[in-house]
């Protein structure tokens, strides 16, 4: 095959991804394993290079109408992007039952490299602290909780999740989703009050569901709903499978964050997987992306009105 025929075949081929790709997002998403896969892998900002690779290609050939086509639609799928994951959140004024919850997923942070990460964590005063894959970092928080004045840790069986509360950490109990996807439920006693939590670590495998996983929270929470919700959810906020999770909770960072909530990877965010869900009848009333090079996942942080407030109808 001639290589001006080979590029030819190349450009269609990725321009037949492309569609694909914005054929999955704008109609089924997630709803399906095969479709997911695509979904996760193919962010709009990722499809808008996908065009621009068929773009170069077109003008190896000097087909420049294609060419001119492939960027177009990059630029479109590029501002969609922006307008996906860009938030301007109101949040609310706090109260003195407001309190400060940090997520982070530690990607298994060795305790050796733990002592800044520790501190860049705590720095932000946070009352709640939820780490997954805290590795080695679950250690040094435990140690952490029994030195510093008011703090309290517990971490799970294989240190894969801990949770560190200024007051106690009570009832912490783990299980097993799929494979490696892992949910744990636990209650920090605070000054503001008792706040339960969900905390969620699913498989980042593209190719297993994550609709047991949520269908387990979903069981959970109707038994016994959760004030908060958070960890690394390995899926993005557009996806169709919280859809039964945003009638009872709100996300956090689409209520009074601002900016762009893309989590992973952390040297350049594409995605948004990390979250913070928050009970309807509370509010968040401040929330941030935290960028740190510890692991390959940003922190969230937010603020959350135990009072209700600033409640969402």
């Amino acid at each position: 095959m001639k290589r001006a025929s080979k590029a030819r075949f190349a450009a269609i081929a990725l321009m037949a991804a492309g569609a694909l790709a914005l054929a999955v997002r704008f109609t089924v998403r997630d709803a399906f394993l095969l479709t997911g896969v695509v979904f996760y892998a193919c962010p709009l900002i990722v499809t808008g290079g996908i065009f621009l690779a068929a773009a170069g290609l077109w003008v190896r050939r000097r087909s420049f109408g294609w060419a001119v086509l492939c960027v177009l639609i990059a630029i479109v799928c590029g501002g969609g992007w922006v307008k996906a994951v860009r938030c301007c959140g109101e949040g609310g004024s706090g109260s003195s039952d407001a309190v400060r919850v940090l997520v982070w997923n530690a990607g298994r942070l060795v305790e050796e490299k733990a002592g800044e990460a520790v501190e860049c964590l705590l720095k932000h005063v946070p009352d709640v602290v939820v780490v997954v894959e805290s590795g080695g970092l679950g250690a040094v928080l435990e140690r952490c909780g029994r030195v510093r004045q008011g703090y309290d840790a517990a971490a799970a069986a294989d240190e894969g999740l801990t949770v560190l509360a200024k007051g106690r950490v009570e009832e912490l109990a783990l299980q097993t989703v799929g494979r490696r996807g892992r949910i744990a439920r636990c209650r920090a006693v605070l000054a503001a009050g008792a706040v339960r939590l969900i905390v969620v670590d699913m498989d980042s495998n593209p190719f297993i569901s994550r609709r047991a996983a949520m269908e387990e929270i979903g069981r959970q929470i109707a038994a016994e709903p959760a004030d908060i919700i958070l960890g690394d959810f390995n899926t993005p906020a557009d996806s169709v499978l919280f859809e039964p999770l945003r009638k009872e909770y709100v996300h956090a960072f689409e209520q009074a964050g601002n900016g762009l909530n893309v989590t992973w990877p952390c040297g350049l965010p594409i995605m948004a997987i990390d979250h913070i869900w928050v009970r309807r009848s509370l509010a968040a009333v401040s929330a941030k992306i935290i960028t740190t090079f510890k692991s390959d996942h940003r922190m969230v942080f937010a603020e959350i009105d135990l009072g209700g407030k600033n409640a969402v109808n």
